[in-house]
């Protein structure tokens, strides 16, 4: 792909469509359809910013990919990112890290999806939260996000848990206080 030449604000062998306010770069200026390279002031100051123009480069997608690939140092902090930034364009990627076979990737994972709030969470949050196997802490943590997303499905689920004999009582417990502090009721 032909990368453009900034100078000054100035983007070399750009074409500007009429009708469009938007500057998309040319293949090449030599094998562009119309032949035609125009020269077009433009608002983008670095590469980074022309770079994040376009679907799928922007830096949240980059650190999407972190907190799914590399070290685990690497991955927490990318999860945790996610998290603060509240995109939800994130949700996807966190509800895969809660698949993670590192504990603690799926601790950053649940804590980051708390933060966000997002009801498409809340199928993993109650998987996390009904699997026995999971630890105790990970568990009460998926309780809290759910609590957190404040959804009718994700409350009355918690409800239920709490009367559910054959659960962890701790954790049952855990769940009591926790709708009681927050004051949840299913409507």
């Amino acid at each position: 792909m032909f990368s453009p030449v900034s100078g000054k604000d100035l983007i070399i062998f750009r074409e500007f469509f009429p009708g469009s306010r938007t500057l998309s770069p040319l293949k090449s200026p030599r094998t562009h359809k119309k032949g035609i390279t125009k020269m077009a002031q433009s608002s983008i100051s670095t590469d980074d910013e022309w770079f994040n123009r376009f679907a799928g480069t922007s830096l949240i997608y980059r650190i999407m990919d972190n907190a799914l690939t590399g070290r685990a140092d690497e991955r927490m902090r990318a999860i945790q990112s996610l998290g603060e930034r509240g995109d939800p364009r994130a949700v996807i990627t966190l509800t895969e890290c809660c698949l993670d076979k590192d504990p603690e990737i799926r601790m950053n994972a649940i804590e980051a999806l708390a933060r966000l709030k997002s009801g498409r969470a809340v199928p993993t949050l109650a998987g996390l939260l009904g699997d026995p196997g999971e630890l105790l802490q990970n568990r009460c943590r998926a309780a809290k996000a759910l609590a957190e997303t404040r959804t009718n499905m994700s409350i009355a689920g918690l409800m239920a848990l709490v009367d559910d004999d054959e659960e962890d009582p701790a954790l049952r417990e855990y769940i009591a206080v926790l709708i009681r502090s927050m004051d949840l009721q299913a409507s």
